[in-house]
């Protein structure tokens, strides 16, 4: 049995250029959806569709939109729909954050990592939520992190981003899985990806994330993947409002 058979399904990744959101994809597209990557980097955008494309043999389109903007993301379902047809899975993954204390932090970076982190999630769930009440088995997972868990310093707007779109979650499962779509946000920890592998070159920083859960190690894709994929399944059809923190035990433990 096939369990994540994803044919005939067309699942979105917002942020899906690179990082998390480019493994995601890759995933999905292996499992046989058509996917569409979202992002405001068309080059990146069009680099990632053509390797996915030729790696998993399938169909991974490049739309370059801004998902904060509601113009944008009006576009955006238009073309969606004449390149791929009617969205079945969401995945709201477009995110960013500023290092700085909040002494530092200017009132237009916080709003600029609200609007990116949680805005875009309400905006983008809102803009596709015709065509997922018009499929079966419907789903929306949202990217959260183990910040909205704990706190992490000099990250003042991220955890509070995503405190929020973690509990966001849990409302729209009460709101929509009576019409038969299932919502969850996945909390990764420290999740070794390209993107940040030049910073973990840093053996101080490294030592300090792998001391910081009782695993004593960073996460990979391949450990966060899998649970992606369950959650855009059939197999999860009973699975709603859930926050699937994927962190080596980080947050379980107060020394």
């Amino acid at each position: 049995m096939k369990y994540f058979d994803l044919s005939n399904k067309v699942a979105v990744v917002t942020g899906g250029g690179r990082g998390i959101g480019k493994a995601m994809a890759r995933a999905l597209s292996e499992a046989g959806a058509k996917v569409a990557i979202v992002g405001r980097t068309s080059n990146i955008l069009e680099e990632t569709a053509v390797e996915l494309s030729e790696e998993t043999n399938g169909k991974v389109l490049p739309f370059a939109y801004d998902v904060t903007k509601e113009e944008s993301i009006k576009e955006f379902v238009t073309d969606i729909h004449e390149k791929l047809g009617s969205i079945t899975i969401l995945i709201n993954n477009a995110g960013k954050t500023v290092r700085k204390s909040i002494e530092e932090l200017e009132p237009s970076e916080w709003d600029d990592v609200m609007e990116t982190n949680v805005k875009s999630v309400y905006m983008m769930t809102r803009a596709v939520l015709h065509d997922l009440k018009e499929q079966q088995g419907s789903r929306i997972i949202n990217i959260a992190s183990m910040a909205s868990e704990v706190g992490l310093p000099f990250s003042t707007p991220y955890g509070p981003s995503k405190a929020a779109v973690a509990q966001l979650s849990k409302q729209l499962a009460q709101e929509l899985s009576p019409l038969g779509i299932t919502v969850n946000a996945i909390s990764p920890g420290f999740i070794k990806t390209p993107f940040n592998e030049k910073a973990l070159e840093n053996p101080i920083l490294l030592n300090k994330i792998k001391n910081s859960n009782p695993m004593h190690r960073i996460g990979q894709l391949d450990e966060l993947i899998p649970a992606v994929l369950y959650l855009a399944s059939p197999y999860s059809s009973y699975t709603t409002g859930q926050n699937l923190i994927i962190d080596g035990g980080t947050t379980s433990h107060a020394f």
